[in-house]
């Protein structure tokens, strides 16, 4: 899982650490550029990854619900599609509630093998599924620990079966669609021809509702957004006044993708370091982005990176879906 993990780092998507020079070298230069960036991985730190779990219960914030309730609906279908014996890797894991739905329907999985960059939500979790699933191979490192199976070869024991990556939360929008493709390459390297990917992803819909599930009536994603400029003072001694700037989400149709921005309220000056960024009225910071697809869109995608769709299953309305990727 090492070239998906640093493919994970490289296109800005779950981390919350982060070495000190990294953050402020990342923040320069994204500070730098004539439309002005932040990193959406700087997002979970402590504050960040609970007011993100706060929007996940939110209403508006339909891709949580629908995809867990599409995994308790299909559960059965997808396990028969993934076949027994599956070794099942996720990286980026969290508290593994989705990965519960998957391996209590599978028939006699060969392992789970869940990667997660957070150790204290890490150890919680596998503590619990060890005691809920005692017949499955729970095997626990810290990040990048597929990378140390590997070069032990701990791992083709481990992995003799198929392998099945699970990557769930619609997370595989925060690529560009140049990046999609290079991740699922990753993912095809580290799975190998036989193996597969089951994948969750957010589908296009009316504007509305992508705009409200960014922008809740709570502030709670401004709030989230927001945070980050906490970040940014807190660990690198800046001065932004956050309540001088306010959150903007935007769907940008040529790319098909809802966007995240700061955007400033007045003229005002930033000191990061010995570096100072000057704001226009209404220039903004862009802090992320979410790719959406249809169901032909992220199918001819996945082939161009190696997979073929071999099953998807949505809700009534095709505003989710959870593809079953197979190599090519």
């Amino acid at each position: 899982m090492q070239t998906i993990q640093s493919n994970l780092a490289t296109n800005q998507t779950l981390s919350g650490d982060a070495s000190s020079n990294q953050f402020l070298e990342d923040v320069l230069l994204g500070l730098s550029k004539p439309q002005k960036t932040l990193p959406s991985k700087y997002f979970y730190d402590q504050t960040g990854a609970k007011l993100f779990q706060q929007i996940c219960e939110l209403s508006e914030y339909y891709p949580t619900r629908i995809e867990f309730e599409l995994l308790q609906k299909h559960s059965s279908e997808i396990a028969h599609s993934i076949g027994t014996h599956a070794a099942i890797l996720e990286p980026g894991a969290g508290a593994k509630t989705k990965a519960r739905l998957l391996l209590d329907a599978q028939h006699q999985p060969k392992s789970y093998i869940p990667d997660e960059l957070t150790k204290e939500t890490h150890i919680r979790s596998i503590t619990r599924l060890r005691s809920q699933l005692p017949d499955i191979q729970l095997h626990s490192k810290e990040q990048d620990f597929l990378a140390e199976f590997k070069d032990s070869g701990e791992f083709e024991h481990i992995c003799n079966a198929r392998r099945i990556l699970f990557f769930p939360g619609s997370t595989i929008g925060h690529f560009d669609y140049a990046g999609a493709r290079r991740f699922l390459a990753g993912v095809g390297q580290e799975v190998g021809r036989d193996g597969g990917c089951l994948i969750g992803v957010d589908l296009v819909k009316d504007r509305n509702s992508l705009i409200e599930a960014y922008n809740d009536n709570q502030g709670i994603t401004a709030s989230f957004n927001k945070n980050l400029l906490n970040r940014v003072n807190k660990d690198l001694a800046a001065d932004f006044v956050t309540d001088n700037f306010f959150h903007q989400a935007i769907f940008n149709e040529n790319e098909s993708r809802v966007e995240m921005h700061l955007v400033s309220l007045k003229p005002q000056q930033v000191t990061i370091e010995d570096r100072q960024f000057s704001f226009r009225r209404m220039e903004s910071i862009h802090t992320e982005n979410s790719y959406k697809y249809s169901i032909e869109s992220f199918t001819g995608m996945a082939r161009q990176a190696g997979f073929a769709r071999k099953a998807y299953w949505t809700d009534a309305q095709q505003w989710f879906a959870i593809f079953y990727l197979v190599g090519i």
